[in-house]
C-alpha cells in the first residue's frame, strides 16, 4: 500500500545516498559505468544513461555536457545531489516494491537461487509490460549499507531468520532500453 511504500522510501534513499559519500563505494560505480556508446557495445556490460531512462536530445545533451567519468568530477558534491535528486525522483515514482527472501541461510548457494528467481520475475514482469528496477543499496554486506535491512526488516515484518535477498520497484513505463549482454561464452568457465 501507499503507507508502506512511503515508509520504505526515506531508508531507500539514505542508503543510496551514503553510498554516494563513500568514495570506495561510489567508485565501484563509477567504474562500472559506460558513458559512451562504443564503450557500451565494445565491454557489453556496466551501467549507463540508458539503463537510467535518459533517451533523445536529453541524453545528448548530459552525455556531452554535464556528465564525466572523471574521478572528482564523479565524487563532487554537485554531481552527488544532482544524482540523488535524481534517485529520489525514481523511487517517489515507485508505485509498489517486491523483496526477495529467504529463509535461514545466507549462502552462495541462496544468492544463485535467488539470481534464478531474479531472472523469471524480470521475464515475467516484461512480458506484462511492468517495469522492473532493483535497489539494492540497502541490502549490501558493507559498512555502507549497515543497518538499513534491518530497518526495511523491521517495516515489511521479517521473522528473525529471514533475510532480504533483493529488492526492487515496479511501475510502469512506456521507455524500453535493451542493455547488450557479453556472449556467454566469454563469462563461463
Amino acid at each position: 500500500g501507499e503507507e508502506a511504500i512511503a515508509r520504505l522510501n526515506p531508508i531507500i534513499v539514505e542508503a543510496f545516498d551514503r553510498e554516494l559519500k563513500s568514495i570506495p563505494a561510489n567508485e565501484v560505480t563509477r567504474i562500472w559505468f559506460r558513458l559512451k556508446d562504443s564503450e557500451l557495445y565494445q565491454k557489453r556490460d556496466g551501467l549507463c544513461l540508458e539503463g537510467n531512462a535518459l533517451s533523445g536530445l536529453k541524453l545528448w545533451f548530459v552525455r556531452n555536457f554535464f556528465m564525466s567519468l572523471d574521478h572528482d568530477f564523479w565524487h563532487s558534491d554537485s554531481t552527488r545531489k544532482l544524482t540523488l535528486d535524481s534517485f529520489r525522483k525514481q523511487v517517489e515514482s515507485s508505485k509498489a516494491y517486491v523483496c526477495f527472501i529467504s529463509n535461514g541461510s545466507d549462502s552462495q548457494k541462496v544468492w544463485i537461487e535467488t539470481g534464478r528467481d531474479f531472472m523469471r520475475f524480470s521475464l515475467a514482469c516484461a512480458a506484462k509490460g511492468i517495469a522492473f528496477h532493483t535497489m539494492n543499496q540497502s541490502l549490501q554486506d558493507n559498512e555502507e549499507s549497515k543497518g538499513f535491512h534491518e530497518q526495511i526488516a523491521k517495516e515489511i515484518g521479517l521473522k528473525n531468520n529471514q533475510r532480504i535477498q533483493l529488492l526492487a520497484r515496479l511501475g510502469r513505463s512506456d521507455y524500453m532500453f535493451s542493455s547488450p549482454r557479453r556472449d556467454l561464452k566469454e563469462i563461463l568457465l
